[in-house]
């Protein structure tokens, strides 16, 4: 974790400040790479937030030593594990930046890409913008795998461009599993969050609940999300009742 603490006062007045939230459990093998790798990012005045939910190892002590070292970390602790939604919820509600960024506890963003979206976010007027996203082992090997771009090439996506790109085959991509950088106005005024009865498909709902408030929604087609395929995560896990939920909250829509 080095030994000098940053220089916030280097920061410019005017950068766009950005929240980054992560759900973390049972994560203690990942959780610095994936916070470093939103610390390290240049052009934006980031906070992150990391929610514990309910680890059993020492995720949360991990969260805490980074919090000492960097003021630009906060470790929350959740009273009961509830799912990757609850935790996002719970640091949502902590929030301070202008825009709210989602990263998975054993994902990584790519250097420069917070300030990239911010860019294309105020360029494209949008609520929600995503990029496309790399896929590595958890041994930072490259996958060769299908992304989003295989599907859908950059712009604005519609209400039923979301609900078409999420319909997948067989060894099809969802674009479910994006990350998106969301403009924090547009959520407090239409007071949304995070379904927390969902352990999967819980980022899917929360833009498809976003579009059917109107919001704008880009995408830019542009690689800048590591995404993990790791054995026991639990986008890998999907049980019975966690799709049984998913199927319910698909009707209600």
């Amino acid at each position: 974790m080095g030994d000098a603490k940053p220089d916030r006062d280097a920061l410019a007045d005017n950068l766009p400040s950005v929240s980054v939230l992560i759900a973390a459990y049972n994560v203690s093998a990942w959780i610095e790479r994936s916070v470093q790798s939103a610390l390290n990012q240049s052009g934006v005045d980031v906070e992150v937030l990391i929610a514990d939910d309910a680890s059993t190892d020492d995720t949360f002590q991990i969260a805490a030593t980074l919090s000492a070292w960097d003021p630009r970390v906060r470790a929350l602790q959740c009273d009961v594990n509830g799912g990757p939604g609850a935790a996002r919820n719970v640091a949502l509600n902590e929030a301070r930046g202008q825009w709210i960024a989602i990263l998975d506890a054993d994902d990584c963003f790519a250097k420069g890409r917070l300030a990239a979206l911010c860019d294309e976010g105020r360029a494209q007027s949008a609520d929600f913008v995503f990029d496309d996203i790399l896929t590595r082992d958890e041994h930072d090997v490259d996958l060769r795998g299908t992304t989003f771009s295989d599907r859908r090439g950059g712009g604005r996506l519609t209400l039923s461009d979301w609900i078409a790109l999420n319909q997948v085959g067989h060894g099809e991509f969802s674009f479910g599993y994006a990350k998106p950088l969301i403009r924090r106005s547009f959520i407090d005024a239409n007071m949304l969050c995070y379904d927390q009865g969902l352990r999967n498909g819980e980022d899917f709902h929360l833009i498809l609940e976003a579009m059917m408030s109107g919001a704008t929604v880009y995408f830019t087609g542009v690689p800048g999300y590591f995404y993990t395929r790791r054995s026991g995560s639990v986008s890998r896990r999907a049980q019975d009742a966690h799709l049984r939920a998913l199927l319910a909250a698909d009707r209600r829509v």
